[in-house]
């Protein structure tokens, strides 16, 4: 059981290339060696892999494994993957694999993989030994960087605002209720020593304005029975005009 889930695990296990800063999942273009992309380039045919190498055995004369073999008469090797040059693609999304020939020193192999919602047959085409396979396919979208940051979604390092009560602002009224309790200590701390020491006042004396103090409980109280009396029964002990006269 254990070496049938080892195997389903390496059957589907993602190959991942990595060019520039870039992630581009290739699982689905490359295939086994020995069934390979395959094209007619004039008389030759040609067979290549991405990322891989190419087992052709139905020839006898053609035992070498390279990235993309020409085949005709003999058989070529026009693509040595020691040679592979990734990069990314300039004009659209995607990557480019340029390969060297150690057989042939004017040419080049291309494999181009353009970024597509849908895999479509390959195209090559050929410029006098320069010949460049393009593939569109989603392989050639890059992957999403795990490490970047998501806008749409809140950083677990930065507190919410909403939550975090360090990051909330102060409102006008908070603000100005500092203000006055510390205008508030700072007028006791002054006036105090000034009343004892400089107008040599004793006991509750030493209070700034103390009488003023002293009666604002009693116009509070007033204050709240001003505000309440119309919604409180009347206990006035005035008489109306009309049953004075009457009596």
């Amino acid at each position: 059981m254990s070496v049938l889930l080892f195997l389903l695990f390496v059957s589907v296990k993602s190959e991942v290339l990595k060019i520039e800063g870039k992630s581009f999942n290739i699982t689905g273009l490359v295939k086994d060696g020995t069934d390979p992309y395959q094209a007619k380039d004039k008389d030759e045919q040609v067979y290549w892999n991405v990322h891989s190498n190419v087992s052709i055995d139905d020839f006898s004369n053609c035992d070498q494994e390279c990235v993309a073999l020409s085949i005709s008469s003999l058989c070529y090797c026009i693509a040595e993957i020691e040679t592979e040059d990734p990069k990314l693609l300039d004009d659209e999304e995607g990557f480019s694999l340029t390969y060297k020939s150690y057989a042939i020193q004017d040419g080049s192999f291309t494999i181009k993989v353009v970024c597509d919602k849908e895999t479509s047959k390959p195209t090559l085409v050929d410029r006098n030994y320069y010949i460049t396979v393009t593939h569109r396919s989603p392989c050639g979208c890059p992957l999403e960087d795990p490490d970047k940051p998501d806008p749409d979604k809140p950083d677990p390092n930065k507190p919410d605002p909403k939550k975090d009560p360090k990051s909330k602002k102060l409102s006008f009224g908070s603000i100005m209720l500092i203000i006055l309790s510390v205008l508030l200590v700072l007028y006791f701390a002054a006036g105090i020593p000034i009343m004892k020491f400089g107008l040599k006042k004793e006991g509750i004396e030493i209070i700034p304005f103390v009488r003023f103090w002293l009666a604002v409980p009693g116009l509070v109280i007033d204050g709240v029975k001003f505000i309440l009396s119309p919604c409180l029964k009347s206990k006035s002990g005035y008489k109306d005009v009309d049953k004075m006269g009457a009596v």
